[in-house]
């Protein structure tokens, strides 16, 4: 775990999402949408959950090796 993070990462909002024309939809999580995968903002904020993620579960690190996954 590289970064150890005690808090989750704040996720700010972009809700609006146009479905289809005059239709639109809150969608607090489209703007991590990267299909080029270059967008630092989402790169840096996956990041952020990748470390908090081995951080809350980092009690489980002895039983992933156990089971072939760390």
């Amino acid at each position: 775990c590289p970064m150890m993070r005690r808090v989750g990462p704040g996720l700010h909002s972009q809700s609006r999402f146009p479905l289809c024309p005059g239709v639109e939809y809150d969608d607090d999580y489209f703007w991590l949408r990267d299909d080029s995968r270059k967008d630092r903002e989402v790169l840096g904020y996956i990041r952020e959950e990748n470390s908090y993620t081995c951080h809350k579960t980092r009690h489980l690190k002895k039983l992933r090796k156990e089971v072939g996954r760390g």
